[in-house]
C-alpha cells in the first residue's frame, strides 16, 4: 500500500493561530511606537514602528494561508510564506538595533514557517476502496438500466407492440443468457 505525505493541518491551524494573534500584538505595539516617536519627532523610532507594522501584517498573511490552506500541500502556499517570512525576517533584523521584540517575531516567523510546512503525516493511499467503490458503482448502474430496458420491452410486450418470443430474446440478450 503506497503512503502519501500531508501537511498536517492541525499544525498549520495551531501556527496559524499563533501568527494571526502574535500579529495582532505586534500591530498594536508598533502602532503605539510609531505614534509615539512621531509625536516626539524621531525619525528612527518612525521607521522601526512602520517596520513592525509589515512584519505583522505579513505575520497576519501567512496566519491566514495557513489556516485557510491547512490541508493543501501546494507548492505555491509553501513558496509565498516562505517568501513572507524572509521578507519579515530582513525587516526584522533591520529594526532589532531599536526593538529587540522585533526578533522575537523573527525567530516565531522562521520557525513557524519552516515547521508549519515541513510537519507532515504520513496518510496511507487508499486507491483500491476507492477502485471498489467505483466498481460498484458502475456495477448498479449497468444493472438498473439493463433493467429498465426490460421494463421497457416488458410494457412493449403488455401492449402488443412485440410478441412474446421477441421479448424473450430481447432479454436474453440484455442479460447476456
Amino acid at each position: 500500500m503506497k503512503k502519501n505525505k500531508v501537511v498536517s493541518p492541525t499544525i498549520r491551524l495551531i501556527f496559524g493561530i499563533i501568527f494571526i494573534v502574535m500579529s495582532v500584538i505586534a500591530l498594536f505595539q508598533s502602532m503605539a511606537v510609531s505614534a509615539a516617536y512621531s509625536l516626539a519627532s524621531d525619525s528612527d523610532g518612525t521607521s522601526s514602528g512602520a517596520a513592525g507594522l509589515v512584519v505583522a501584517i505579513l505575520m497576519m498573511v501567512v496566519g491566514i494561508i495557513f489556516i485557510a490552506a491547512r490541508k493543501n500541500n501546494a507548492r505555491g502556499i509553501k513558496t509565498s510564506t516562505y517568501i513572507m517570512c524572509a521578507i519579515s525576517l530582513f525587516l526584522a533584523v533591520s529594526a532589532i538595533d531599536s526593538f529587540s521584540d522585533m526578533g522575537i517575531y523573527a525567530v516565531l516567523m522562521l520557525v513557524g514557517v519552516i515547521w508549519g510546512n515541513m510537519a507532515t503525516k504520513i496518510q496511507p493511499e487508499n486507491n483500491t476502496s476507492e477502485q471498489a467503490l467505483n466498481k460498484q458503482t458502475l456495477e448498479s448502474t449497468a444493472k438498473s438500466s439493463t433493467t429498465d430496458e426490460i421494463m421497457k420491452f416488458k410494457k412493449l410486450l403488455d401492449d402488443g407492440a412485440i410478441t412474446q418470443e421477441e421479448f424473450d430474446a430481447k432479454k436474453k440478450e440484455l442479460l447476456n443468457i
